[in-house]
């Protein structure tokens, strides 16, 4: 875990990050998101660079994702241009309250039960 302050942000938090090289010179993290519409997909959240000319600098991505105990996990994605990578970006679990219908079962026993059958 590092303290890390995301792109267009003042927000530091601790997090893990990921960084995956890009093969390809002329990858647009922004052009792939916006052209399949995952942006405007509810949990999604876009925000997009200010800079025209340059449309993926400082623009992220976010979103949670569900992890196998139930847990939202929230995560970051965006484009490296002058490491020419991209980065991803996790912090720690979001754990629902007891009383919530959607919180993952307590008693892990019935895991071992359904693969017997």
């Amino acid at each position: 875990m590092a303290a890390t302050s995301l792109p267009g942000s003042s927000c530091i938090a601790a997090t893990t990050t990921i960084r995956l090289s890009l093969p390809d010179p002329n990858f647009s993290l922004s052009r792939s998101l916006i052209s399949y519409g995952h942006v405007a997909l509810a949990p999604n959240q876009w925000d997009p660079s200010e800079e025209p000319n340059h449309p993926d600098e400082n623009s992220v991505f976010s979103r949670p994702l569900r992890v196998n105990s139930g847990a939202a996990v929230p995560v970051r994605l965006w484009q490296d241009i002058k490491d020419k990578s991209l980065v991803i970006e996790h912090g720690d679990a979001i754990v629902r309250k007891n009383n919530d219908p959607r919180s993952a079962p307590k008693d892990d026993d019935d895991d071992d039960d359904d693969n017997n059958n």
